[in-house]
């Protein structure tokens, strides 16, 4: 059991700074930021062979993550049979959060039989160009249910580099009811409303 302060920053569940054959199960985290975040610094090595599964997790930020610091390779990574969450008040990001940035590469990942309440977005599979041109692919994400969610889920790469195979099955959202028109973004001119997405 992992209750952290939800209200102060830094705070992440678990972190897994590079290595092999890492084992997270059975596992209750509230955190105020990411729940479970695989990641390599400079000075970590590569990460392979990660095993969630039977996790419930609240997070006021990504349930579950890789990223987003990726200069090592993290490849052969599981998680099955979890629950996620966030609280209810203000903030949180994505169930799921696959992000690559700083030059490694990111690969054979497997998320399956899922189910999430009251996240921001469902998933975020992201591949940036931070320190380094990443690679990020072979992703499958299936058996997902996800309800009272604000945003849709995504997959994006950059001009210089793509996101490849990625598989999606059973994926089913429910979104929050709400009345609001963000106005966000049309062609080349962004509208003016609740939420500025410039650039995006």
């Amino acid at each position: 059991v992992v209750n952290n302060n939800i209200r102060v920053a830094n705070s992440d569940g678990i972190d897994i700074l590079g290595g092999a054959d890492v084992v997270i199960e059975n596992c209750f985290i509230a955190t105020g930021d990411d729940g479970i975040c695989l990641k390599t610094e400079e000075s970590s090595p590569a990460l392979s062979g990660v095993t969630v599964a039977n996790c419930e997790v609240i997070s006021l930020a990504n349930c579950f993550k890789i990223g987003t610091e990726t200069y090592h390779d993290i490849s052969d990574v599981t998680v099955s049979d979890c629950s996620f969450y966030m609280p209810g008040i203000a903030g949180g990001y994505s169930g799921i959060a696959i992000e690559a940035t700083d030059g490694g590469k990111t690969s054979d990942i497997r998320i399956s039989d899922i189910t999430m309440h009251n996240v921001t977005a469902p998933m975020l599979i992201w591949l940036g160009n931070r320190n380094g041109n990443s690679e990020l692919e072979n992703v499958t994400v299936e058996n997902i249910t996800a309800d009272q969610c604000d945003l849709p889920s995504a997959v994006t790469g950059h001009k210089y580099g793509k996101v490849k195979n990625v598989t999606l099955k059973n994926f089913d959202v429910t979104y929050r009811s709400a009345t609001s028109d963000l106005k966000i973004y049309k062609g080349d001119s962004v509208y003016c409303g609740a939420l500025n997405m410039k650039g995006y």
